[in-house]
């Protein structure tokens, strides 16, 4: 809420000097003409002098209560845009706080439904002999890939607007590792070239990798991917539930 002014306004001293000195006037004129002359009560000069008091009385008077509503009014427009800026910026904040999760979840579910393919029809092979195929691994990679570089400009827009999130630091850490964590399997992109060659499949042990990622149980997708992403997605929803804003936001998120 915005407190008044404890000064008065430029506006306010125009209109108090020379109210003021109306009610100055009109009292020294009053008292000099009670020295002067003195008239007696019911007097026509008694009624004069009485008069003059009373219009410094309710000059001063009137333009105090027009004063005070004045001020009265301003202070109401005042918070009234207050409130609607506060608004506005809340508005935006939780637009940024929806985007962020909506982008970390998208990418998510693209890597979650890449595992899958890879261990539904990306596989062949009897047990202990698998092969992966060379098809289904190049495009379940494309997706992959398309995930690393959107998180990867996910964790700068965040550290960018860090102001905006309760927990920035922690946000950027926990994208940073599924970041990290899918560069693990991209770096066996570079031998892959050579492994698959002409031929459609390669064997799965020469992707370590690729084979904890599509491997159920507490392997590195659960700890480094799965895991951040839920602390991700747990900070920025108690962020949306509270969406009370920080105490100042960088200009880049004001919105315009």
């Amino acid at each position: 809420m915005i407190k008044p002014d404890p000064q008065p306004s430029s506006s306010t001293r125009g209109v108090l000097l020379p109210l003021g000195a109306i009610c100055v006037v009109c009292i020294v004129l009053a008292l000099l003409a009670w020295a002067l002359f003195q008239p007696p009560k019911d007097s026509l000069g008694y009624d004069a002098i009485k008069s003059l008091l009373q219009v410094g009385v309710v000059t001063v008077a009137g333009a105090v209560i027009s004063l005070v509503a004045s001020n009265y009014q301003k202070d109401r427009e005042r918070n009234e845009k207050e409130r609607e800026r506060q608004a506005s910026r809340q508005e935006y904040r939780e637009e940024l706080l929806m985007r962020v999760l909506d982008r970390a979840s998208s990418k998510y579910s693209a890597v979650k439904k890449a595992r899958r393919f890879l261990r539904a029809r990306g596989q062949t092979g009897d047990a202990g002999h698998e092969e992966i195929k060379a098809a289904e691994y190049y495009a379940q990679l494309d997706s992959i890939n398309d995930a690393q570089l959107e998180l990867e400009n996910l964790s700068r827009d965040v550290e960018t607007s860090q102001k905006a999130f309760t927990e920035a630091s922690r946000i950027i850490q926990s994208l940073k590792e599924m970041d990290a964590y899918l560069h693990t399997l991209l770096d066996e992109l570079k031998g892959a070239f050579r492994l698959f060659a002409d031929r459609p499949t390669a064997s799965l042990s020469n992707f370590p990798a690729l084979k904890l990622f599509i491997t159920f149980g507490d392997t590195p997708f659960k700890t480094r991917f799965v895991d951040a992403f839920r602390s991700v997605q747990r900070l920025l929803r108690e962020d949306l539930l509270h969406l009370k804003l920080p105490n100042e936001l960088p200009r880049a998120l004001s919105p315009s």
